[in-house]
């Protein structure tokens, strides 16, 4: 009897129990095969990622170089370079400073997509992809000084006491008032 009772209480509650012990072991094995195709995948695409990189770089590289072997037969990148350093120079003289702060002014309110231009020409002409990077990623280049008026403290001399503040005049060249 004790046979009977315990085979039909295994057929109700032990088959089904079973069951759901299988179901549930093939659901944490399809669970545990996803997860490993799942950081298969992602290394796989980690490894992409990295060699599409290594090759970019490669790329900028084989680009840069020709850029400076070309500048052997080129005038244009003298001139360019010229330029560039003129403004430099110009700033060593007194009466030539306002005109150079000036300049510069004028270019600071010019187009982002017009600074683009003559920012892809020089890295064109000279081979300096990172400035274009740092310029499409940053909106605009990482070579800003700040032109505000910078107040000074009160100084004591003797028994005379002065304030002096630098401003900054329309023109960029900043004054000195006692």
């Amino acid at each position: 009897m004790w046979k009977l009772f315990s085979g039909v209480l295994n057929t109700l509650v032990g088959e089904p129990i079973k069951q759901w012990q299988r179901r549930k072991t093939l659901k944490a094995e399809q669970q545990y095969e996803l997860a490993k195709l799942d950081g298969k995948a992602r290394i796989a695409k980690a490894t992409a990622l990295a060699e599409m990189a290594k090759q970019g770089q490669q790329n900028d590289f084989d680009l840069d170089m020709m850029a400076t072997k070309n500048m052997e037969k080129s005038w244009k990148d003298e001139l360019i370079l010229c330029i560039f350093l003129l403004p430099i120079v110009l700033a060593f003289i007194p009466d030539m400073q306002p005109h150079v702060l000036n300049g510069f002014a004028a270019i600071e309110k010019m187009p982002h997509w017009y600074v683009a231009i003559v920012i892809g020409m020089v890295v064109v002409i000279y081979g300096m992809r990172g400035l274009l990077k740092a310029y499409l990623t940053r909106g605009k280049l990482p070579l800003s000084f700040p032109s505000k008026t910078v107040p000074k403290k009160p100084q004591a001399q003797d028994t005379q006491v002065t304030t002096q503040t630098q401003t900054t005049s329309q023109t960029g060249v900043r004054k000195r008032t006692s």
